[in-house]
């Protein structure tokens, strides 16, 4: 079987490519630079063809509460609401490869919630086939488990699209 791998700002793909992808995947680290989440599952939605999957693996949007400059101590460290609606601002280096160290522009990201990432999937004619949350970090380990906390690092999510 042939496979065809495109990547692409899924915000530009040509019109031409919708109703043409079997899978969309979206990896960890990815939906946080998405300011307008319904925008961009509608646009994922017609991508795939009838029967296509969305895969998302993805961190945990629980880790945007903790204040992750410091050991997490769950009572000390909630820094922000899980809800919050407010874009994050940063000017932390997005260097990955090196300890290099440079004063860089702020970039935003953005908080979507579970419940919104799986309403989207829903509003968008596709039903879950697999949701998981995961006690380890499957994206790029800025998090990691430490001490007793118990919390999830990590999602991963199938959705089938026009199977319901």
């Amino acid at each position: 079987m042939e496979c065809e791998f495109v990547c692409s700002d899924v915000l530009k793909i040509p019109n031409k490519s919708h109703g043409k992808f079997d899978i969309v995947f979206i990896s960890s680290g990815s939906i946080r630079w998405v300011p307008d989440l319904p925008n961009f599952f509608q646009i994922i939605e017609t991508l795939l063809t009838h029967g296509g999957y969305l895969l998302i693996t993805e961190m945990h949007p629980i880790l945007n509460t903790i204040d992750g400059n410091k050991k997490i101590k769950l009572h000390k460290h909630i820094k922000h609401s899980y809800f919050k609606k407010e874009p994050f601002r940063d000017r932390q280096s997005l260097v990955y490869w090196e300890d290099q160290k440079y004063d860089p522009p702020p970039v935003y990201y953005f908080h979507h919630t579970l419940g919104e990432i799986i309403t989207q999937c829903l509003y968008n004619k596709m039903s879950l086939s697999h949701f998981l949350e995961h006690p380890m970090d499957l994206s790029f380990g800025r998090f990691s488990r430490q001490g007793d906390i118990k919390l999830p690092l990590s999602f991963s999510l199938l959705a089938r699209k026009g199977k319901r």
